[in-house]
């Protein structure tokens, strides 16, 4: 990832929203990083840490979740993501590198709403 990228995430990002994992509400398999109040950023923790970063719009539909058809996606505070994310590399579906990295960076942001 470019380190202006990186420092982006890391200065803008407000919320932290997890998918958990089917039947495991201690596991997430992506994180979605809030920047601000018009763009997020998605992470699959399955899939290798991206070289390119994607912003996408939170204008048209926000997440595009429909309650009671999808995964939930909730909103966590860092201590709890952390945690989470922690449980998660014990998965054998999860990439365990892409979850450090994200640790890594949760751990540097300081303009998260919860905590």
């Amino acid at each position: 990832m470019h380190w202006k990228s990186k420092n982006k995430i890391q200065r803008d990002t407000t919320k932290l929203y997890l998918t958990e994992l089917k039947g495991d509400e201690k596991m997430a398999r992506e994180i979605r990083l809030q920047l601000g109040k018009k763009e997020y950023v998605l992470f699959d923790l399955e899939t290798e840490f991206p070289a390119k970063i994607e912003y996408i719009s939170l204008t048209n539909g926000g997440f595009n979740y429909t309650p009671g058809q999808g995964d939930q996606i909730i909103i966590y505070g860092k201590s709890k993501v952390l945690n989470i994310l922690e449980n998660s590399k014990k998965s054998d579906i999860i990439n365990s590198q892409t979850v450090d990295e994200l640790i890594s960076m949760i751990n540097e942001m300081t303009n998260l709403a919860f905590s």
